[in-house]
């Protein structure tokens, strides 16, 4: 109730973008039972479910916590909602016929030291270091930290 524009903020739709090898040929529905393959699906159901778990509102730059690595041989612990640079920002926000309007958002992956570095410097900053790395967009829990 406290954002302003709450209408802007009050609808988004969340993506992963995975690499196109990710399921190495896999159908998506069988790779349901490898939870090795299928986590990021997962980590997108929770971040979604996030918002009426806790009655709260989830925006472009937000991070969120997960507390324990995402998923099997990464060290990452938490993602980070980003605006889709594949995009252009007008094509980032949908416009529907009723009047609705709904953000499209990205989940990135980041370390826990990353999360404290948008946490003391802005999510800004970390997303500028994440772009000049070039690992904006893709959902990869096995790069390297771009903080120190």
């Amino acid at each position: 109730d406290d954002f302003e524009n709450r209408e802007f903020w009050a609808r988004a739709e969340l993506m992963v973008v995975l690499q196109e090898d990710w399921f190495d040929g896999q159908e998506v529905d069988t790779a349901i039972e490898d939870s090795s393959k299928f986590f990021p699906i997962r980590i997108l159901k929770q971040v979604a479910r996030y918002p009426y778990k806790s009655n709260t509102a989830i925006l472009a730059t937000h991070t969120l916590n997960f507390g324990e690595p995402l998923g099997p041989g990464t060290e990452m612990s938490a993602v980070l909602l980003t605006w889709p640079e594949f995009l252009s920002p007008q094509n980032s926000t949908v416009y529907i016929g009723d009047g609705t309007t709904v953000n499209l958002y990205v989940l990135l992956p980041i370390y826990d030291i990353e999360r404290r570095f948008a946490m003391e410097h802005g999510s800004e900053a970390l997303i500028e270091r994440l772009r000049a790395s070039g690992v904006i967009d893709v959902f990869d829990p096995f790069r390297s930290s771009v903080v120190e």
